[in-house]
């Protein structure tokens, strides 16, 4: 039973996040991120814009618990869009660091241009996960 119980509370713990920084809960369970990258690293002209991508897992351990962090993810943004070297900044909990992680291989983003240009940027990401009350 206790595998079970698990199982589901994971299911149930899958979410996106909306706004900037990312607040994961468990009320937007299934649906696509809509993410907004507001720093990159050197500073375009025009941000990269995600087109596809999912957000992370709340980890069911910190569900049950109640335990509520932070994580941050650093990435890179080639010239064609693509998500590459995700590392991860800070983090109150490993398991919040690692979905974190996961979600950001999923994205895929229009690039940065700075003067009608696509470059390559890097750019940082925060996620709150919060748990509803």
């Amino acid at each position: 039973m206790r595998i079970n119980i698990i199982t589901f509370i994971t299911f149930i713990a899958c979410v996106s996040c909306v706004s900037n920084p990312y607040n994961v809960d468990l009320a937007n369970v299934g649906k696509r991120i809509d993410m907004k990258v507001t720093k990159c690293i050197p500073s375009p002209d025009v941000l990269p814009k995600l087109k596809y991508g999912h957000g992370p897992i709340y980890p069911a351990t910190q569900v049950m618990k109640q335990r509520e962090g932070k994580a941050k993810v650093e990435f890179d943004i080639d010239k064609e869009g693509n998500v590459s070297n995700i590392t991860t900044s800070t983090s109150d909990y490993p398991y919040f660091a690692k979905h974190a992680k996961l979600a950001a291989n999923t994205w895929f983003f229009e690039p940065a241009f700075t003067k009608g240009k696509p470059v390559e940027v890097r750019c940082s990401q925060k996620f709150l996960y919060k748990i509803g009350r």
